[in-house]
């Protein structure tokens, strides 16, 4: 039987799994302690869900581009997500067109960015 594991509406709510909000989930991670990472598209973020099902946000603020510890950093539309064998949270942030990283208790940081080269239609 397929069930609600967490999230109860549309918006943005920390808390308890059956009370929490999402704005268009888009991937998950699990990882050994089977905390549950959740990138959140809309919301610019990137939420755990715990072995107790609580939802917290770990990492996103706003709509931006900036790395930092947790809430100070910045995320547009994160995707995709997965994680390594130590613990490191890698995100894809599509409208920034880069891969982030959260290494294990240092915070976000780019990763590897696009950027147009000053030749016309290259990049590097």
């Amino acid at each position: 039987m397929v069930s609600t594991f967490a999230g109860n509406n549309d918006g943005f709510l920390d808390g308890p799994a059956d009370l929490a909000q999402f704005r268009f989930p888009t991937g998950i991670a699990i990882g050994a302690q089977r905390n549950i990472y959740v990138g959140e598209y809309e919301n610019h973020k990137v939420r755990k869900i715990a072995p107790n099902k609580e939802v917290t946000t770990l990492a996103g603020s706003t709509k931006g581009n900036e790395d930092g510890p947790g809430t100070t950093a910045k995320f547009e539309f994160p995707y995709g997500i997965t994680i390594d064998s130590k613990g490191d949270l890698y995100v894809t942030d599509r409208r920034n067109h880069n891969i982030r990283a959260n290494p294990v208790d240092i915070g976000i940081r780019l990763l590897r960015q696009r950027r147009p080269s000053r030749n016309a239609g290259t990049t590097r």
